[in-house]
């Protein structure tokens, strides 16, 4: 029976593995991915939604484990306690739908903040704070704003949902 399994890559060989997975007759994989405009231009201009993790549709009872798990790149296959985990369908649903609002909303702050606009953060350590938005960190679901803390300016990243608009705006 086909069902998702979730497969730990080694740092940066989440591509790599995509591609000799593919290569495996009964093997789908599904590695999400964001459109980023990277500092270098040399850059990869693509990044792992989730980095170090992809996905794979297959039957194992067909294909095999080890089909899998001794491909370069591939640490394991996710499971506990001995037994595979399977991904449900509606949870890579949910992924590929989020994954498809962060790229047509361009970021993922929604295009709701522009560089310098005053942000409060709602939840968490810095909670209350209010701070200046800097940039959107498409990759990694998180903002990078400037907040006084001590008596000078410190960039913090935060999760970008946890962010409001504040009353005003500086330049």
């Amino acid at each position: 029976m086909q069902a998702w399994y979730a497969v730990q890559t080694k740092p940066h060989k989440e591509f790599m593995v995509r591609e000799a997975l593919s290569c495996i007759e009964g093997v789908e994989p599904y590695l999400p991915t964001l459109r980023v405009q990277p500092v270098n231009p040399r850059a990869r201009k693509l990044r792992p939604f989730f980095p170090g993790y992809l996905f794979v549709h297959t039957d194992l009872t067909q294909v095999g484990l080890s089909a899998i798990r001794w491909n370069p790149g591939v640490v394991r296959v996710l499971g506990g306690g001995g037994e595979l985990l399977a991904v449900p369908d509606p949870v890579i649903a949910r992924i590929r739908q989020s994954v498809e609002e962060v790229q047509t909303q361009g970021s993922i702050s929604g295009g709701r903040f522009r560089h310098g606009d005053r942000v409060r953060i709602t939840t968490g350590l810095f909670e209350g704070f209010e701070g200046m938005f800097d940039t959107s960190l498409n990759g990694q679901m998180r903002a990078r704003i400037l907040v006084e803390f001590l008596g000078r300016l410190t960039t913090t990243e935060v999760d970008a949902r946890h962010l409001e608009k504040a009353s005003r705006r500086t330049s």
